[in-house]
């Protein structure tokens, strides 16, 4: 650790480099300050120079909380690591992190602020803390803000970048890294402010959204957080760390929740033998069950996309090329979905066709005594599907009542009914898997103690996530091979039969 002492922050007039990780801002060599924010930059960024990931975001906080020292954290990443001999993994780098924040010791208060892949560092960081029972310097710890964290991983992150490095393999969607940091927190930490949960150590955690951010969706970034400890702001990924002044709304908000948790009282954490229960599987101790929706629920269809096409008349072609460009990763799924719609209303779709598009669709028997049973012994329920929000208004109108999470695409339509957008679901495919382990970490279980039961080709991936894949019924090859069990009757009390 470098200190730099100043009356008002500036950067140095070189960057100390990576053998020094982490330098603060101080405002007299012998500092008599106990409260240090450190800065962590995320992919490809940097804590000095033109491009410095932060902008004026420390030098604001350094002239107004003259009670704080300001700490610039440097990591290697992005082209610093195309050395394969200098590269290590998000891992490594977070056991670095924590050791200097151990060291660290005259602060008896720390802050850290993440932005992108910063965050995940600061969280792996503390799990490491935790996992090596270091009680005493996570309760130094007083808070950790997020500002565009992927928490789960970037689902937006090419597909052919997903091993080309340890960064990306860090921001691969719902990757071991990530997963399990995430799942460690939802069992040991206690990141709400107004909560007071005994056994889990309290973390004060805040989020920072922004509102067009092409690389962190908003569940993935405010994973497990109240409404009052997020915030969504204008802006982009990277614009939201740099306000131009200090009554920006990112600054601001971050400014007052470090005030907060710098005030809050602390209680020293009692040592403990730190031991991880093991998850039950099977025999009624599963507590999250998932359903797919076309096919699954709904029954006489395949996809409801497929029903709209076919309803407007449109040749089987147009659809199956528009799949064929997904697939092959041509377009994005935000990019079909929007294409799909657009074709839509240039075939003038209304909402007041939809009844009559349902009319041949049922809904599979016994769904509302076999919904209340799983509710009653204390399951936690969902539909994750990437079908049409229109059907499950029309066919199971009281689906905000029987499920607790619904993930699905939401049609718009104008004043005249006409079809005018889409809100694209960003869990179909491979994101049903990180809905699972969103509404998983939502309720404080391990994606092993869920259930998913689908059919279609698209629910694959989430078959391999969850403790029990269960094919109802059973129509697609890699579905039925992912699944312990094959329903092909259509009653959904069969389905209760197997979890309870």
């Amino acid at each position: 650790m470098k200190t730099i002492v100043q009356t008002a922050f500036a950067e140095p007039a070189h960057d100390p480099g990576l053998d020094v990780p982490l330098t603060v801002h101080v405002r007299q060599q012998a500092s008599t300050n106990d409260a240090l924010v450190i800065f962590v930059h995320g992919l490809g960024g940097s804590r000095y120079g033109k491009k410095a990931t932060w902008g004026k975001f420390p030098g604001f906080l350094f002239a107004d909380l003259p009670g704080v020292d300001v700490g610039m954290y440097r990591y290697r990443t992005l082209f610093e690591r195309l050395r394969f001999t200098r590269s290590v993994d998000l891992e490594v780098e977070a056991r670095v992190f924590a050791d200097i924040i151990r060291d660290a010791s005259s602060y008896s208060r720390v802050i850290l602020i993440g932005h992108s892949m910063g965050g995940l560092l600061c969280k792996g960081a503390i799990w490491h803390l935790f996992q090596n029972n270091a009680r005493e310097v996570l309760t130094r710890i007083r808070g950790l803000v997020l500002m565009a964290t992927p928490q789960l991983g970037s689902q937006r992150l090419p597909r052919i970048l997903w091993n080309l490095s340890w960064d990306a393999r860090a921001l691969r969607p719902h990757n071991k890294l990530v997963t399990s940091i995430s799942e460690g927190f939802v069992n040991n930490f206690n990141e709400r402010v107004m909560d007071d949960v005994p056994g889990r150590i309290p973390l004060p955690t805040y989020a920072v959204i922004a509102t067009a951010d092409h690389w962190v969706d908003r569940l993935s970034g405010e994973l497990n957080l109240p409404a009052s400890q997020t915030k969504n702001v204008t802006g982009s990924h990277t614009s939201i760390v740099k306000p131009p002044n200090n009554t920006n709304d990112a600054y601001q908000f971050v400014r007052t929740k470090i005030q907060e948790c710098l005030k809050r009282t602390v209680t020293p954490l009692p040592p403990a033998a730190r031991t991880v229960a093991p998850v039950s599987q099977g025999g009624g101790n599963y507590r999250v069950i998932a359903f797919d929706l076309d096919g699954t629920l709904l029954r006489g269809i395949e996809f409801s996309w497929t029903v709209v096409w076919k309803y407007k008349g449109f040749p089987s072609e147009v659809h199956k090329t528009g799949m064929r460009r997904y697939l092959r990763r041509i377009t994005t799924y935000q990019q079909w979905c929007e294409w799909a719609c657009n074709q839509f209303r240039e075939a003038k779709l209304y909402r007041k066709d939809f009844p009559d598009m349902v009319k041949n669709i049922t809904v599979t028997k016994n769904l509302h005594q076999a919904i209340s049973i799983l509710k009653k012994d204390g399951f936690k329920t969902a539909i994750i599907s990437g079908g049409i929000d229109v059907f499950l208004q029309e066919l199971i109108p009281d689906a905000d009542q029987l499920f607790d999470h619904i993930y699905i695409n939401k049609l718009t339509f104008d004043s005249d009914g006409l079809i005018s957008g889409v809100e694209t679901t960003p869990y179909d495919f491979e994101g049903k898997a990180t809905a699972l382990e969103v509404i998983c970490a939502q309720h404080g279980y391990s994606t092993s103690q869920a259930v998913f039961v689908g059919e279609g080709f698209n629910d694959e991936y989430v078959a391999n996530k969850a403790g029990l894949a269960i094919a109802y019924p059973p129509t697609a090859q890699g579905f039925n091979r992912a699944s312990a069990f094959e329903i092909p009757e259509d009653d959904l009390l069969k389905v209760v039969e197997k979890v309870l």
